[in-house]
């Protein structure tokens, strides 16, 4: 099958509890005013819509703690989604949210393809590799590159 054949799976996730800074949620909706499906459909893809994955909601968690709660369901529902993207032949593209989402993004890639067929370029101002201990700000979407590579806390790489 050639990459033009293959259908193009587009998911929202209005997701940005996880930086200082409030508003990326809405880029989801802002690419597609954008008319984002078109200029894939464009490349000559099929382009099927999926919805997001998780609902635009404008309330704020309480506390850190429910603020990481929401952030590792979302990373979860994610992650499915892009594997039943790649379980159904799809190519899934995720728009964001805050640039945490890769984590859950890569881990749906990596449970559907496998370690050997997935290669990730990433590209970033910050290299998004601190932990918890090794944070500054203590803001979560300073922190996915780590988390994917299983970071211990403090910075070192774990058996």
């Amino acid at each position: 099958m050639s990459s033009k054949s293959k259908t193009v799976e587009i998911w929202g996730v209005p997701f940005d509890l996880c930086g200082r800074i409030y508003g990326a949620r809405l880029g989801p909706g802002a690419l597609r005013l954008k008319q984002v499906r078109r200029a894939i459909a464009d490349q000559g893809f099929e382009v099927k819509p999926m919805g997001d994955v998780i609902e635009l909601d404008f309330e704020l968690p309480a506390n850190y703690e429910e603020k990481m709660k929401s952030a590792v369901d979302c990373y979860r529902q994610l992650a499915d989604s892009v594997e039943g993207s790649i379980g159904r032949g799809a190519l899934p593209v995720v728009l964001g949210g805050d640039h945490s989402l890769s984590i859950g993004s890569i881990s749906g890639a990596l449970r559907g393809e496998g370690a050997d067929d997935v290669a990730v370029l990433w590209i970033d101002a910050h290299m998004d590799l601190n932990t918890p201990g090794t944070s500054g700000s203590g803001n979560f979407h300073g922190m996915p590159l780590a988390s994917l590579m299983r970071m211990a806390n403090d910075g070192a790489p774990r058996d």
